[in-house]
């Protein structure tokens, strides 16, 4: 029986992951977070009025194969990515980002189904211990931008409301993967919509929730952090829900100058596995590989 993955989060770590997913036995959703705010995707979002489509056109992309990836990424000269362009147009014709994203997938064959995790156009906001409120995804990512040690609460503004579809996934799914990537910018943004919380407390009693842990911390966001900080951080915005299983590199493999390397630790749950391998990306030592996740996460899925 072909097992249900779903995975959550947004940016280059899920759409790493639907890539080496993309043509294993298995029913492949990828829940992706719709809270961009700059670029491509945060002009169209502006000047159309739609969640923004930089994370679900490169999540797509990943599931169509490498010519058509190629092409749905490039640029034009307004330095809009085609693949932005034509979700864009897909969601004001068919009125919703969900039946839009649905149509293209089947129309390019895609191995797999991408859900805006939320179809409201939202700001991802932080608010830092002194109490200032820093407004767009775009500008807290910004590199002049800290939230590091002074990050009060992720929330969003307004409150966004979850979809039936990703709530259904989620009820069906053997293995739901909280994906690496960037963990206030792209994995949290979902866990904050109204509703998914509770979809994974509805989740089957079978089903395994995974985190894939960072191989290197996020400059201005996790400096510092150690495997706990990340764990903690996720339980903090899932609660009551709880983590199963958690894989982290555990490589002697350094990362590149410029990056640091998230510090191990054994200041976890018992009841929490940890799965220790070999997960680095051997040609970007800074990544997690999503090849030799999806392998793990297949025997998972099926013992």
């Amino acid at each position: 029986m072909r097992p249900r993955i779903v995975t959550i989060g947004g940016g280059n770590g899920q759409s790493e992951l639907l890539r080496a997913l993309r043509g294993v036995d298995a029913y492949v959703t990828a829940i992706v977070t719709v809270m961009d705010s700059g670029g491509s995707s945060g002009i169209l979002r502006k000047d159309r009025g739609i969640p923004a489509v930089g994370d679900v056109r490169r999540c797509l992309a990943a599931l169509i194969g490498p010519e058509q990836e190629q092409e749905w990424n490039g640029r034009d000269t307004d330095g809009h990515a085609l693949g932005n362009l034509i979700i864009a147009d897909e969601i004001q014709k068919k009125k919703s980002m969900t039946t839009a994203l649905a149509s293209l997938g089947h129309a390019l064959g895609a191995t797999g189904t991408v859900l805006p995790v939320t179809e409201e156009p939202v700001d991802l906001c932080a608010e830092l211990m002194s109490h200032e409120i820093i407004i767009g995804e775009g500008v807290i990512d910004a590199p002049d931008v800290s939230i590091a040690g002074t990050l009060a609460r992720m929330y969003l503004e307004p409150v966004a409301h979850v979809t039936r579809e990703v709530v259904d996934a989620v009820r069906a799914a053997d293995c739901i993967v909280l994906t690496m990537g960037d963990l206030y910018t792209s994995i949290v943004p979902n866990l904050l919509v109204q509703g998914v919380v509770h979809a994974l407390e509805g989740r089957k009693a079978t089903s395994t929730l995974v985190y894939v842990c960072n191989r290197s911390t996020k400059s201005g966001e996790t400096d510092g952090f150690s495997v706990a900080d990340y764990v903690d951080e996720l339980h903090r915005y899932i609660q009551p829900v709880t983590l199963d299983v958690v894989l982290f590199d555990s490589s002697s493999v350094v990362v590149p100058a410029g990056y640091e390397r998230v510090k191990d630790n054994d200041q976890l749950s018992d009841s929490l596995r940890i799965i220790r391998d070999d997960f680095v990306d051997d040609t970007a030592t800074q990544f997690v590989s999503g090849e030799k996740v999806a392998q793990t996460l297949l025997t998972l899925c099926t013992s």
